[in-house]
């Protein structure tokens, strides 16, 4: 999939992101630095469509994987350097600002690191749905939609056993939770 390919869902996605063919000022050819325009919003928004284009022009360059198991491979390596950095960190379970990581020189310093560990992760995972066929936003945006319908089953059933949230142990919430999806087939 070339950069060329991506030109409907990134133009649709937010008509934020601009593609830009430098070639034809000044004869620069576009790069990843220079290809991409931002306006009208931050860098954040539609940040995996962005991540998608960026890889495209990588791939139009011959920067890129045959097919999807080196960019899994990659997924897995990244995975695997959050959990050593999560661990090495002592993140907490309800995250790093209660583990205490980012107070002081040293825990701005890891909590930048563990951030751009995510960053890598979630760069590599774009690059797996590009690799498919796959548009990352909009597969995260049905994976949201279909966590926020199983939620909200999952606050219906604990109201109506009497489970306080907050207030109950994960468990038994996990279990509602099982049920509610074996629920959807």
């Amino acid at each position: 999939m070339g950069a060329s390919s991506l030109q409907t869902p990134w133009h649709s996605c937010h008509p934020i992101l601009l593609k830009v063919d430098l070639s034809l000022a000044d004869g620069l050819l576009p790069t990843l630095a220079t290809g991409l325009i931002m306006t009208r919003t931050s860098d954040y928004e539609c940040a995996l469509t962005r991540a998608a284009a960026v890889q495209a022009m990588a791939a139009d360059k011959g920067f890129d994987w045959t097919d999807p198991n080196g960019a899994l491979d990659k997924v897995r390596e990244e995975t695997n350097e959050v959990v050593d950095l999560v661990s090495a960190l002592g993140v907490a379970a309800r995250g790093a600002a209660d583990a205490g990581i980012v107070r002081g020189p040293r825990g701005v310093q890891a909590r930048g690191r563990l951030d751009e560990e995510v960053g890598d992760l979630l760069f590599a995972v774009v690059n797996v749905a590009r690799l498919t066929g796959v548009d990352p936003a909009s597969a995260l945006g049905r994976a949201t939609a279909k966590f926020g319908r199983r939620f909200a089953e999952v606050e219906r059933i604990a109201r109506r056993r009497g489970l306080p949230m907050p207030g109950t142990e994960l468990a038994p919430l996990d279990r509602i939770w099982d049920e509610v999806k074996s629920r959807e087939g």
